[in-house]
């Protein structure tokens, strides 16, 4: 049985706390390609953030719609879409505010403009 389907079942058994045994991984897994990919470490493990929290409040609305595959599968594309808009939003509000998180050069560019 699939991790997510599982956790389906937990949720509609009345489970308030899953672990899910293969996300974290995945979630760290994908953090590593988008920094191989030449993304910021800032920039994702921020990506990683947004993805588990609109994936966990997913998860637990589509759990419900065990008997309805079809409602299933257009939530879950919607939930998608929204997750790629989110996303897309986040990152273009990085670019505007420019992203210094743990960026160690441009600390050092920034204290000896100050003379620190």
């Amino acid at each position: 049985m699939g991790d997510r389907r599982h956790a389906y079942e937990l949720i509609r058994s009345g489970v308030d706390v899953i672990q899910r045994e293969t996300f974290s991984s995945a979630l760290d897994l994908g953090v590593e390609a988008l920094k191989l990919m030449g993304m910021r470490a800032y920039r994702a493990h921020r990506a990683a953030q947004i993805f588990k929290q609109h994936d966990e409040a997913a998860l637990r609305e589509v759990a419900v719609m065990e008997d309805d595959d079809t409602a299933l599968i257009a939530r879950s594309r919607q939930l998608a879409q929204d997750l790629e808009r989110i996303l897309q939003a986040d990152a273009e509000d990085r670019r505007t505010e420019g992203d210094r998180a743990w960026d160690i050069s441009t600390l050092r560019t920034e204290a000896v403009e100050k003379d620190v």
